[in-house]
């Protein structure tokens, strides 16, 4: 049973708060960023390093000069 002091009858103004903050400009972000989410984790295993790719992104890991790993393939 809803009363009229329950969370439920706060609801219209949550939903008219989160349209106000929603604007077409947010709504066209937020669309690009899930398109392009979707498109990278749709083409992550579409293709392999060559062998040129793979050098650069070894130098430029130890260029970074992150920690190394426990065992590399490599």
């Amino acid at each position: 049973m809803i009363t009229s002091d329950s969370p439920v009858s706060e609801m219209p103004h949550v939903r008219e708060s989160i349209l106000a903050w929603l604007t077409i400009e947010r709504l066209a972000w937020i669309v690009i960023g899930v398109a392009a989410a979707a498109i990278r984790l749709a083409g992550l295993g579409a293709r392999v390093f060559d062998p040129a790719e793979a050098q650069q992104a070894v130098a430029a890991l130890g260029a970074a000069g992150l920690p190394a790993a426990g065992t590399s393939p490599l």
